[in-house]
This record gives structure tokens, C-alpha cells and sequence, in this order.
């Protein structure tokens, strides 16, 4: 019997082949709308990849990052040399990938999205950012934070940072009650009132995983905070003592420490987490010889930390503190040093800096600050110099800037040497030999000197001793942060005064 002679009849199908036609039918029909749908979605990829080639082409990319206070990466130098190493391709992609046009914008997306993955604690929140290791092994319920081993040390280290911190202290007080009767010391300044230690003080949080700080709420405000690891200074009160030593009866040198914000702000349940920085000036301070002049800036800037003494979403001190710790400089050099009701108080608002930039914290970034700073009551022309001492151009010591790098205001990019030129007629020139906290001393150094030369250690070509005697200065002042005494900032100081 013949194929066709074996065909039933639709009507004779049994259910089971019925069912199966039928499946096979809707399985048919699905491949083509999965076929045409996946077809439809490769050519919308396709149109939206050429229409984001376009852009990226067309669309101005970014240059600088305001939240993160850096020039991005630049268009790369074509060479057959960079070429043939790889060098130029990499160049490429690092130039397409860090210059996303609208990157700021987008960050500032990111923060509000990461704002909305989680409930807030309250008030007291305390929000840590990375992996944080303790510092100090004596926990701070049974060790109070300025008795701690300042970099992990002995008992018998933490013994001897906590006798040279009480001395320190037993000395700042006398240095600050003898400079009260001086002629120079600031007769118009108040004296503080009793301000709260926050490090006594305790805040609930939770953890975060991005990368580098605590962000605390003090005082009903967010406050990102650097963590000090601890150290003793040994090659920066070296530095100092081979400065003094080379320029000795030229100039008289001072050693200006500064701390981090840290050092006042950190709850009491995470003081285990950053060491104390006083112990660490105080051990540097130890080592110095008897020609190099302590500047001890801590119990000064203790007395007010209720103020607005550093920013609270930039990793700098503010202009404030700044006044404060040069109050101290100032007794101890002997120089006039006006009240701060004789400057111009100027501000600008909704300032968020580089510790927003680097945690993308949404907490910081719906609690903007205000960036405020003291205009001097003298001019202040500056000239501006390459790292060699080469002349660029003439501009003032202020200058401006943009609100996210308001704290460029200060003499601009630490890559340059400055000199600002008074009207004071006294015979004194101040070198400032800093890191980045340096810069926001110079305008109240402005009715004390003549000069006031400004030298980042970290871009410096000359030899910082033969340079401060073949120009005349007569008072060199080294200004840097903790991290600049206890870390690799102090090599770079040895290295302008022993090899350059």
C-alpha cells in the first residue's frame, strides 16, 4: 500500500497526535517571534552603539573632574616607539576612559542612587569607608586615644609617647601663656571657651565597602575623616635639623606640624582605628636640635573645635584653622599678627571636596558646606615661578576659582613656587616649605613679612638651604600635615635639603 493511501483524514487524528501538532505548531510560531525580536534587539544595540560612537566623537569630553580635583587623562603623544610598546594604545584607552563627557554628572547620579539602597540609622550614623585596620592595640574603653602607641608600638613605646605628649602639652601651654603678655601676640582675639571633645564621645554606624574613611555625623553635619596610621617622624625632624644646620646664622627655622582632622573628630568607639598624632609631633619634636623652633599647633586648634577649623567635606583644614595655628606661629616667630576682625570674611556655598570625591558619598553630597576664607588687609601681589625658579607670570595671592576648587584659591596648584610681596618694611622674608596645608597660612603671614616665599617640598628643583641663603630669607617655616611627617613627604623634604 502506497505513503498517500496511508494519510488519515484531519478527523480520524487521535488526541495525543492532535496535541502534538498543535505544540509543534506554538513552537514553530515562538522561534520566529524569538528569531525577530532578537533580530529587532541586535539592530536597536547596533543603532544605540553608532549613536553613542557619534557622541562620544561629537560631544566636548571632560577635562578636569571637580569631584575629584584632577585633570584627566590627555589625548597621548603618537612615536612609532609608543607604538611598537603599547604605550600609545594604552594611552588611548586610558584618554576614552577617564574622559566621559557629563563624568562628574554622573558620579553625582551614582551617590543619590547609593542614597536610596538603605535605611539611615538616624543622627549619630557613623558610616565607614574600606577596610579598616586597627592602629592602636589598647582598646579605647581602657586606654584613653592620647595614651595609645602612635604606629602599633610596645607598651613601653606608648609609655614614652605618652610622657613626651605630656611634656609637649606641659610646654605648648607655656609657650601660649608667655605669648599672651608679648607685644606681637593678637591682643584683640577672645579667649575660647570650653569646647566639646568629640572624641569622648560615642556614634552609632554601619559599614560601607567602597574605599578609605570614616564619614561621621558631628554636630548635625557629615564630616569625612582620614585615619592616621601612626609614625614617629624620624626623617622629617632629621630634614629639619640638617635645614637648620646648613643655613645657621642666615636663617632661623621652624617645625610646623599639622594635624588631620582625625585627631579631634573621631568617635570614641572608633578611636582604635586612627593613633594619635600628638604623640607622633611629640616624638619628632624629641629628635629635634636645640636651633630648630617647635611651632605647636594642637592645643590651639583644641580650643576650637566647635568652630569651623577644617572642612568638613574636603580632606583640608579650613582657612579658620589655619588662623589659629599661625596665632602660634606667630608668638614664637615674634611678628605682628592682626586680629581676625581685621580681614575680609568671604564664602562661598555649596562646597563639596576631595573626600566627597573620593567616597561618592551621598551623605556628604545632600550636606554641601560652606568654603570660607579671610581676604588680608594689605595687597598681596604674587609672583608665580616654575618648579626651577623660572618666572611665569604676576597674579594675586587669592585667586579665582570656581567653587568645587576653592581651596585652589590659595596660590593655585601646589606646582608652582610663589612670592608674595607686602607692604611691610621690616627686613624679614618667610619661606613656607609645605605640602598642600601650607598654602593657607600665607595670607596671615601677610602683616609679619616682607616676602613670604612659598615652596611645596614635593615640587622643588633648587637646594632648599642654598636657596633660602642666596634669597635672603631670613625665617623658614616647614608647614605639612601628619602624613607629610610621618610618611613618604618627609623623604622628598631630606631629599631638596641634602640632594637637589
Amino acid at each position: 500500500m502506497s505513503e498517500k493511501n496511508d494519510r488519515r483524514p484531519a478527523g480520524d487524528e487521535t488526541a495525543s497526535e492532535r496535541l502534538a501538532r498543535r505544540k509543534k505548531a506554538f513552537e514553530n510560531r515562538r522561534r520566529k517571534l524569538n528569531l525577530l525580536v532578537t533580530r529587532r534587539s541586535v539592530n536597536m544595540f547596533l543603532l544605540f552603539m553608532c549613536v553613542m560612537t557619534v557622541l562620544l566623537l561629537v560631544v566636548p569630553r571632560s577635562r578636569i573632574s571637580n569631584i575629584e580635583k584632577r585633570q584627566l587623562a590627555a589625548w597621548p603623544k603618537f612615536s612609532i616607539k609608543s607604538l611598537l610598546s603599547g604605550e600609545y594604545t594604552t594611552g588611548l584607552s586610558q584618554y576614552y576612559n577617564d574622559t566621559v563627557p557629563f563624568r562628574d554628572t554622573f558620579k553625582n547620579v551614582n551617590s543619590q542612587f547609593k542614597a536610596m539602597a538603605g535605611i539611615q540609622s538616624g543622627e549619630d550614623m557613623v558610616q565607614t569607608v574600606g577596610t579598616l585596620k586597627k592602629v592602636n592595640k589598647t582598646p579605647a574603653e581602657t586606654a584613653p586615644a592620647e595614651t595609645a602607641p602612635a604606629d602599633g608600638a610596645s607598651t613601653e613605646t606608648a609609655a614614652a609617647d605618652s610622657a613626651a605628649s605630656s611634656e609637649g602639652s606641659a610646654a605648648q601651654n607655656g609657650d601660649t601663656a608667655a605669648a599672651a603678655s608679648g607685644e606681637t601676640a593678637s591682643a584683640a582675639t577672645p579667649a575660647p571657651v570650653a569646647q566639646t571633645d568629640y572624641t569622648k564621645e560615642e556614634a552609632e554606624g554601619e559599614y560601607s565597602d567602597d574605599a578609605g574613611m570614616l564619614i561621621v555625623n558631628v554636630g548635625g553635619h557629615w564630616r569625612g575623616l582620614e585615619l592616621f596610621g601612626g609614625g614617629t617622624g624620624s626623617t622629617f625632624a632629621s630634614a629639619m635639623n640638617e635645614l637648620a644646620a646648613r643655613v645657621e646664622g642666615s636663617a632661623r627655622v621652624y617645625a610646623m606640624p599639622v594635624p588631620i582632622a582625625s585627631e579631634f573628630y573621631t568617635p570614641a568607639n572608633f578611636s582604635d582605628y586612627t593613633a594619635s598624632q600628638e604623640a607622633c609631633f611629640d616624638s619628632m619634636f624629641s629628635k629635634l636640635n636645640a636651633n630648630v623652633e617647635k611651632v605647636e599647633v594642637i592645643d590651639n586648634l583644641k580650643a576650637h573645635t566647635e568652630e569651623d577649623i577644617y572642612t568638613r567635606t574636603d580632606h583640608h583644614w579650613s582657612s579658620l584653622g589655619a588662623y589659629y595655628a599661625t596665632e602660634v606661629f606667630a608668638q614664637v616667630a615674634g611678628i605682628e599678627y592682626p586680629s581676625l576682625d581685621a580681614y575680609t570674611k568671604k564664602s562661598k556655598d555649596g562646597y563639596l571636596g576631595s573626600m566627597y570625591a573620593e567616597s561618592q558619598s551621598a551623605l556628604m553630597l545632600n550636606d554641601p558646606e560652606q568654603f570660607i576664607w579671610y581676604d588680608p588687609p594689605v595687597d598681596t601681589p604674587t609672583d608665580y615661578y616654575d618648579t626651577s625658579f623660572n618666572f611665569d607670570y604676576t597674579a594675586d595671592m587669592l585667586l579665582e576659582t570656581d567653587t568645587p576648587n576653592s581651596y585652589m584659591m590659595f596660590l593655585g596648584s601646589d606646582d608652582q613656587i610663589t612670592v608674595t610681596h607686602t607692604p611691610v618694611k621690616n627686613g624679614r622674608k618667610c619661606a613656607v616649605v609645605k605640602d598642600s596645608f601650607g598654602n593657607a597660612i600665607v595670607p596671615f603671614l601677610t602683616s609679619g613679612f616682607e616676602d613670604i616665599y612659598c615652596i611645596d617640598m614635593r615640587y622643588f628643583d633648587p637646594n632648599l638651604a642654598d636657596f633660602v641663603i642666596e634669597q635672603g630669607i631670613t625665617d623658614v617655616v616647614v608647614c605639612c600635615c601628619s602624613f607629610s611627617v610621618a610618611g613618604p613627604t618627609a623623604d622628598e623634604l631630606y631629599s631638596i635639603v641634602c640632594y637637589n
